[in-house]
C-alpha cells in the first residue's frame, strides 16, 4: 500500500526530484564546461529527438502497464500481471525498434534541415527503445502501488550512470561522442533497475504461464499515443524550432539558461504531490473553506519561495551562466525572460491540479491545446526574428498565458481564489533581500560572494516572515504535510 503520511508521500517525490534534477543539470553543467555551448546545442536537440521518439515507442503503454498491473495485483491474477508486463514490453521494443528507423530514414530525407546535428541524433536514436523500456518499467512499479521505485531507477540510478559517463568522457576523453553513448548506456542501466524492481515486486511469478493481454493494452493504449506526442512535443518546440533556425551554439546557450530557469519549479512540483488527493477530498466533501484555504496556503509559499529564488538568479544571472564558460553569459537577458515566465508560473499556484480535482479535466484539455497553438506560433515567429531570446519571450509568454487563465477558471468554475491581504507580509519580506541581492550583484567578484549574498537574503527573509507571524491558512499546511490525509479535520 502506499504511505499513509502525505508527509512520506511528498518527502520521498521532492528528494528524488531535487535530487534527480540536480544530476540532470550537473550533467550539462559538464559537458557546457568540458566542450562547449555547440556540445551543449547538439546534445540538447539529440536529447529532445530520444525523448519525442520515446512517446512514439511507448505509445501509452506506461499508462497501460500502470493501470493493469495495478488490477491484477490486486485480484491476485499473476499470469495475467506476468503477461500485462511482457506484452507492454515487447509491444514497446516493436514501436521502438520501427521508430528509430523512421528517425534515421528521416535524417536522410532533410539531411538539409538536420544539418549538424544529424550525426549526433543517429548516435543517441539508439536509445529510444531504452528510454520507452525505462518509463514503462518505472510505471509499472507504480502499479504495485510503490513510489519510491521510479525514484531509485530515474533519478537516481540512471542520472546518476549518466553524469559519472559524461564526466569520464570530458575530463578523460574530451569527446561529446562518448557522452552520448554513456548517456545510452544509462538508458539500458535505468532499464534494467526497472526490471530488477519489478521481480523483486513478484512481477515475473507467472514467467512460465504468461496469459498475454494485447488486445485490452492495445485498446487503452493507442489513444493515449497523440496526446503524449503532442503534449511532449510542445514542451520542447522551442529547442525543435531553434535547432532549425540558429547555430547548436545558441541552442546550447539558451538550454543552459532554459534548465537553469527550471530549478525554480521544485516547490510547485513538489506541492503538486500534496494537493491532488487533498483537494479531490476536500470538494467531495464540500469542504468549501478547507479548499480555499489550503490552495491559498499552497499558492501563497510557492509564491514566497519561488520569488525568492527568482529575485537571487535575475540579480546573479551573468554570474550564474558565468560558471558555465564565458560564452554562456550572453544568455543573461534570455534566462531573466524565462524566470519571469516561471516566476507568474508560482504566483497562480497549483491551479491547473485544482481543476483537475474538481471535475473540470476538460477545461484543462482546452487549456492545453491552446497553449500548445500559442506555443508553436510564438516560437515560430520570435526566434526567426530574435533568437533565443525570441524563444524565451515565446516560452514565457505561452506558460503564463496559460496559468493565468487557469487561475481566472478556477475563480469563475471553482469559486476559490488563492490569494488574500495577508500577501503584504510576502511582499515586505522580499523587498528587503530583492534590494540586497541587486546590491550585491553589483559589488559581486566571484562565487563566494554570490553564494554568501544569497544565504544571507534568505536569512533575512526567514527572520522577517517569522517576526510577521504565521496566518491560520499556514497552520492548516502544515498540518496537511504532517497528518495522515484523511484524519485532517474541516
Amino acid at each position: 500500500m502506499l504511505p499513509n503520511s502525505v508527509f512520506v508521500l511528498v518527502s520521498i517525490a521532492l528528494i528524488g526530484r531535487v535530487i534527480g534534477m540536480g544530476l540532470r543539470y550537473l550533467l550539462q553543467f559538464v559537458i557546457a564546461t568540458g566542450l562547449g555551448a555547440s556540445a551543449v546545442g547538439l546534445f540538447a536537440v539529440g536529447l529532445v529527438a530520444v525523448k519525442i521518439g520515446a512517446q512514439f515507442a511507448r505509445a501509452g503503454l506506461n499508462m497501460a502497464a500502470e493501470k493493469y498491473v495495478s488490477i491484477y495485483e490486486s485480484e491476485g491474477d499473476d499470469p495475467k500481471l506476468t503477461g500485462t508486463i511482457l506484452s507492454t514490453f515487447l509491444f514497446s521494443v516493436v514501436f521502438g525498434t520501427v521508430t528509430v528507423i523512421a528517425l534515421n530514414l528521416g535524417l536522410e530525407v532533410f539531411e538539409g534541415v538536420v544539418g549538424d546535428y544529424r550525426p549526433t541524433v543517429r548516435r543517441i536514436s539508439i536509445g529510444v527503445p531504452l528510454f520507452a523500456l525505462m518509463m514503462i518499467g518505472i510505471h509499472a512499479t507504480r502499479g504495485f502501488k510503490e513510489t519510491k521505485y521510479s525514484v531509485y531507477t530515474r533519478d537516481f540510478g540512471q542520472s546518476g550512470i549518466a553524469l559519472l559517463l559524461a564526466v569520464v568522457s570530458v575530463v578523460v576523453f574530451e569527446s561529446l561522442e562518448l557522452v552520448i553513448y554513456g548517456y545510452v548506456l544509462s538508458l539500458a542501466f535505468g532499464t534494467g533497475l526497472a526490471v530488477y524492481y519489478i521481480y523483486r515486486l513478484g512481477g515475473f511469478e507467472a514467467l512460465r504461464t504468461p496469459e498475454f493481454q494485447s488486445r485490452t493494452i492495445l485498446a487503452y493504449s493507442l489513444p493515449l499515443l497523440f496526446a503524449g506526442v503532442s503534449t511532449y512535443a510542445a514542451s520542447w518546440i522551442d529547442i525543435v524550432f531553434l535547432g532549425v533556425f540558429v547555430t547548436p551554439a545558441d541552442v546550447g546557450v539558451y538550454q543552459i539558461a532554459f534548465q537553469t530557469s527550471m530549478l525554480l519549479t521544485v516547490l510547485l512540483q513538489a506541492a503538486n504531490v500534496i494537493v491532488p488527493s487533498l483537494v479531490a477530498e476536500a470538494y467531495s466533501d464540500g469542504a468549501r473553506t478547507y479548499l480555499d484555504g489550503l490552495y491559498t496556503a499552497v499558492t501563497k509559499w510557492t509564491a514566497y519561495l519561488t520569488l525568492l529564488v527568482a529575485l537571487f538568479v535575475i540579480a546573479f544571472a551573468t554570474d550564474l551562466l558565468a560558471l558555465f564558460g564565458p560564452e554562456f553569459t550572453r544568455g543573461a537577458t534570455t534566462l531573466t525572460v524565462l524566470v519571469l515566465g516561471q516566476s507568474v508560473i508560482a504566483i497562480t499556484g497549483p491551479s491547473g491540479v485544482v481543476l483537475k480535482m474538481t471535475d473540470f479535466e476538460r477545461l484543462e484539455l482546452y487549456n492545453s491545446v491552446g497553449m500548445v497553438i500559442a506555443n508553436v506560433s510564438l516560437n515560430y515567429v520570435l526566434i526567426q526574428s530574435y533568437g533565443i531570446l525570441g524563444a524565451a519571450v515565446a516560452t514565457a509568454v505561452s506558460l503564463s498565458a496559460l496559468n493565468l487563465a487557469r487561475l481566472l477558471e478556477t475563480r469563475y468554475f471553482v469559486g476559490v481564489v488563492p490569494y488574500s491581504r495577508a500577501y503584504w507580509k510576502g511582499a515586505v519580506a522580499l523587498l528587503g533581500p530583492g534590494m540586497w541581492f541587486l546590491l550585491a550583484a553589483e559589488l559581486s567578484n566571484g562565487i563566494v560572494t554570490m553564494v554568501g549574498s544569497g544565504l544571507v537574503g534568505a536569512l533575512a527573509f526567514a527572520v522577517t516572515i517569522y517576526t510577521l507571524g504565521l496566518e491560520d491558512d499556514d497552520r492548516l499546511l502544515v498540518e496537511a504535510i504532517e497528518t495522515d490525509s484523511s484524519d485532517i479535520e474541516r
